[in-house]
Order: C-alpha cells, then structure tokens, then sequence
C-alpha cells in the first residue's frame, strides 16, 4: 500500500544518501504508524546521530519512547535531557 511505497522512497534516499537525517525521522515516523515503535526509535536515534538538533526527531524519539515497556522514567527523562 502507501506505507510501502512511502518506506521504498525513503529507503531510496537514505542509499542516495546516508547523511539525510531527515529520511531517518521519516523513517521512523512510517515505523511508529505501523506500530513498530522499537524500529521508530532506532530511526529517529540514528537521526539524531547525524542532526543532533532535529527537533522533529528528539520530540518523536521522547514520545515514542513512552509507548515501550522498557520506557522507564530515568530512561525518559536521560532522553530528554
């Protein structure tokens, strides 16, 4: 479906070019819509790894963060510091 192709045309950029951090926010915005939240994490992580100061992906990785099991609050709120 869309998903799919929105995922292809993402995975497409990131081999066009690894450093487009913003793919990997996409990315993981896809992951986390299709309930795959540990996935949307790794994304918006590898994100922040190239763009330390995407606002998208430090706001999107701290609310992902809270729909994991293992989401504790020390590990929330190291997250978000």
């Amino acid at each position: 479906g869309k998903m799919d192709a929105a995922a292809s045309m993402i995975e497409k950029a990131i081999l066009a070019n690894p450093t487009y951090a913003e793919a990997y926010n996409n990315l993981g915005v896809l992951y986390r819509d299709a309930g795959s939240i540990t996935l949307s994490v790794q994304a918006y992580e590898r994100c922040l790894q190239i763009d330390p100061d995407s606002r998208n992906a430090g706001q999107n990785r701290l609310l992902a963060l809270n729909y994991i099991d293992e989401g504790s609050d020390d590990k929330l709120y190291d997250a978000h510091r």
